[in-house]
């Protein structure tokens, strides 16, 4: 929005009354609402033509610059001589002073969770942390332009968001409106490809792509309700109206009342995205369309028939329900399982930048979304952040129980039971090292977890701690031959570690174990499921000399 100007429209002086109400009415009728006209005649001082452009860039006036005080410009143009207050405009041209001209803009565009509810959030600390101050100039369907300015800095910077689709984003990333594109996705093979045609470099290699935040959903449902889990399937049919009653989930005779949360809402985005549009469904009109995650989960606690969805942590007094596979594993929604990319319901968050130089703002914001402090507010705006966290043997019971009641084959059981003896006094970390789909190059969240570890077990609270690398397969193909891939892994995420941070030896003892195809996360019947399984998990315990 337009800032409140400094001045207010002067009165014109009584001689040549028509011309200056004309001249009043031309400038008011192209907006420069805080234009001031001068009281008297001013003679030319410098002559310089500029433009004089209002600071969120809506109206701008041309004229040869006559006088520069330190609070206002006076230009002559076309309909007369004006003074305009210096702080409500920019000046383009050779006669403006340093510091005057319209500030450089990066444009952010995509995902419109995240370009409404976080980055705004982000960018007003990356001001702060530089001493800056972030000041909105104008909103612009539903997005943003914001200026950067003062402290550390080296000049005033416009950043323009701009909310529409992950698709969006990308496209205007690749046709050079946008320095950074946001998305709820990995950049799809075409987009790629196109970028890499227009030789903006690889959108997938770590210099170009970075995950800035996670995201779960979960469902819920009134605190008495017997059912304790839901499939995915089972959970887009209810939506759907497909599902209408209690008792055809396993629970009572009893209606289903559907909540939903309003289109403009994050939370109805990863709805679509990871449940409706995989069944090829949409919700269904009945549902109640609520205003926010906390109205939705305050209504569902009221509402014994109620099911509603909210993202992760906004659950409030309704009851999670876990997810449960073909093969009746069941993952609780929690942050920990998402940031151990272990509750089916999660999706990575990305920024993408083209291989050109960034502009100095947008390259220093960029580098600041993978700061600590980016992700403190990364949780505060309602999304999960990537700071490792801790989990002990017992808040991982239903993971235990669900490996122990899937595993069948006896010597299995028993090298669970092995596992279960070498972890009973460890702790598990959240950092979970996973791959490239086919092949042995690290993904882009594990190398970034490799980072954040490696400063982690660097810290006095781990010195002189054991750090255990378990490695986990799948269960495609041979036993024995998946327990040597598996330690494998475990393995190479150590020497990873070392040949970056050789100094974390120092500190720590570092163990891989390879475990094969025992505990497994989620069912092996499907290709996201195997994907959970294929993983090296980090734990620590005291060393045991």
């Amino acid at each position: 929005m337009l800032r409140k100007p400094s001045r207010s429209l002067r009165k014109p002086p009584v001689r040549n009354g028509t011309a200056f109400g004309l001249l009043t009415q031309r400038v008011l009728a192209g907006g420069i609402a805080t234009i001031l006209a001068s009281q008297t005649c001013v003679a030319p001082a410098l002559a310089d033509p500029v433009t004089l452009t209002t600071r969120d860039g809506t109206y701008s006036i041309v004229g040869d610059l006559v006088e520069i005080t330190d609070d206002a410009f006076t230009i002559r143009s076309s309909v007369g001589s004006m003074t305009v207050a210096r702080d409500t405009v920019t000046c383009d041209g050779a006669g403006c002073p340093a510091g005057t001209a319209p500030a450089p803009q990066t444009t952010i565009a995509g995902d419109r969770a995240l370009g409404v509810d976080l980055i705004p959030t982000l960018l007003s600390r990356f001001a702060a942390s530089t001493r800056a101050k972030a000041t909105v100039l104008k909103t612009i369907d539903n997005g943003l332009l914001v200026e950067v300015s003062g402290g550390d800095l080296p000049q005033t910077a416009a950043i323009k968001i701009v909310p529409s689709t992950s698709s969006d984003g990308i496209a205007a990333l690749l046709d050079g409106t946008a320095e950074l594109a946001l998305s709820d996705r990995r950049a799809l093979t075409r987009e790629v490809r196109a970028a890499q045609n227009l030789g903006l470099g690889d959108l997938r290699s770590e210099a170009q792509e970075q995950i800035v935040a996670l995201d779960g959903l979960l469902f819920i449902t009134h605190p008495r309700n017997p059912v304790r889990s839901l499939t995915t399937a089972d959970a887009a049919a209810i939506y759907a109206g497909k599902i209408t009653n209690w008792s055809q989930v396993g629970g009572s005779d009893l209606p289903i009342t559907l909540y939903a949360s309003t289109p403009d809402l994050g939370s109805a985005d990863v709805l679509d995205a990871l449940v409706m549009r995989p069944a090829e469904l949409a919700v269904s009109a009945d549902a109640t369309v609520l205003g926010s995650d906390r109205v939705v989960a305050e209504t569902v606690a009221t509402d014994p028939a109620a099911i509603g969805y909210t993202r992760i942590g906004n659950e409030g007094p309704a009851r999670p329900l876990a997810i449960r596979g073909s093969c009746n594993i069941q993952t609780q929604p929690t942050p920990f399982t998402v940031k151990t990319e272990e509750y089916p319901l999660t999706r990575q968050l990305y920024i993408y930048r083209g291989k050109t130089p960034l502009s100095p703002i947008g390259d220093a914001f960029s580098r600041f979304l993978a700061s600590d402090a980016a992700q403190t507010d990364v949780a505060s705006a309602g999304f999960i952040d990537q700071s490792i966290a801790a989990a002990t043997i017992d808040q991982q019971g239903m993971r235990i129980a669900s490996a122990m009641m899937v595993e069948t084959d006896p010597a299995q059981q028993q090298e669970l039971r092995g596992m279960m003896d070498m972890l009973l006094a460890a702790e598990r970390l959240s950092a979970t090292f996973r791959y490239e789909t086919g092949t042995d190059l690290l993904n882009a969240r594990a190398l970034a977890d490799l980072d954040r570890l490696a400063a982690l077990l660097s810290t006095d609270a781990y010195r002189g701690k054991e750090v255990l690398f378990l490695g986990f397969t799948d269960t495609v193909g041979d036993a024995a031959l998946n327990r040597d891939l598996s330690l494998k892994r475990a393995e190479q995420i150590i020497a990873t570690l070392l040949a970056e941070y050789p100094e974390v030896a120092d500190n720590v003892r570092l163990t891989a174990v390879g475990l094969g195809e025992i505990s497994s996360l989620a069912c092996n019947d499907t290709d996201p499921g195997r994907a959970i399984n294929r993983r090296v998990e980090t734990w620590v315990r005291d060393f045991a000399q």
